[in-house]
């Protein structure tokens, strides 16, 4: 079998979390003439030690948020030029361990944002900062808003996510009525200010034209977690949707408070910030230039993806 250039190696996950990176980085590679694969690790068992035997030789293989053991990294290490261990997630404590290890067994490690990269850089001699991308291209504002329908508060709902916007749209209860809110998500919303909830189940087809129904755009983290993914916040900001955002994690690397976006340090200023641009489409409309002008110069696709495969 023909050597590859790249082989990427993810957990299996849903398809529209590894589109807003590993995909990228797979597509500028392949626009380059590069031959790539993606395979899917098995979780264990003699499925997984046969997918490592199995695996073809390559340039250089990238392990994306996924640890290995100790023997399966000396193995890749026999079947690929070099290790690459891209990563978006922070793993927990019990498996720091192995996480040390493999920064260490990598020949370049890359983060999704600062704070990752803070904690790779003593484990590896080299560590680059390559953050999430959007595709602004499809991501585009929509053409125009209609006047006469009452105000979106949109929210972009996930299972990690779930608690926190629960805890968000509490706060936000009180501006039910002449404000409605919009969940996307995969299950039913049947939280706080429910009977306010006009609730869709995400479509990746139909993405574009559910943020399109969005005026402002919520996005809730919980407390201290560096690994939540940021493709819904450059999504919203994509489309000119102006974000209120919790401060927990990398979201703010990206929102400039006050500029392109409202960073939400203390829980009681959901409301403050939601009923501030709602009450000044003027307001409104500038900051969400502001924030598809900061997506496209610096998140698009094309630019995370040169970003990824620059030289070292």
């Amino acid at each position: 079998m023909k050597m590859l250039d790249v082989l990427f190696l993810v957990k299996k996950r849903p398809v529209c979390v590894q589109q807003s990176r590993v995909a990228l980085f797979m597509d500028r590679a392949e626009a380059e003439g590069l031959a790539c694969s993606l395979r899917d690790v098995p979780e264990s068992g003699l499925r997984r030690f046969l997918f490592f035997m199995g695996l073809p030789r390559a340039r250089q293989i990238i392990v994306h948020d996924l640890l290995l053991s100790r023997a399966e990294l000396v193995w890749l290490g026999t079947r690929g030029a070099r290790i690459v261990f891209d990563c978006s997630t922070v793993f927990p404590e019990s498996r720091q361990e192995r996480f040390v290890h493999q920064c260490r067994r990598a020949g370049v490690c890359t983060a999704s944002h600062l704070e990752l990269a803070r904690v790779m850089n003593p484990h590896c001699e080299r560590v680059r900062v390559v953050p999430e991308g959007v595709d602004t291209g499809r991501f585009v504002p929509r053409s125009e808003s209609d006047s006469a329908s009452p105000l979106q508060v949109g929210i972009m709902g996930t299972q990690e996510t779930a608690g926190a916007l629960d805890s968000v749209l509490n706060r936000l209860q009180g501006l039910a009525g002449p404000v409605q809110f919009q969940v996307v998500s995969e299950k039913p919303y049947e939280g706080p200010c429910s009977d306010f909830v006009f609730w869709e189940k995400r479509s990746e087809e139909r993405l574009v034209a559910q943020l399109w129904g969005m005026d402002v755009g919520v996005v809730p983290s919980e407390e201290n977690d560096l690994s939540r993914n940021v493709s819904e916040l450059l999504q919203f900001m994509a489309c000119g949707i102006v974000p209120v955002v919790s401060a927990a994690g990398s979201n703010a690397e990206v929102v400039d408070h006050g500029i392109d976006g409202f960073l939400v340090d203390d829980p009681s200023e959901w409301e403050k910030y939601v009923m501030h641009l709602l009450d000044d489409p003027e307001l409104r409309q500038a900051m969400g230039r502001a924030a598809r002008d900061k997506v496209v110069s610096r998140f698009d696709s094309a630019v995370v993806g040169r970003q990824f495969w620059e030289p070292w």
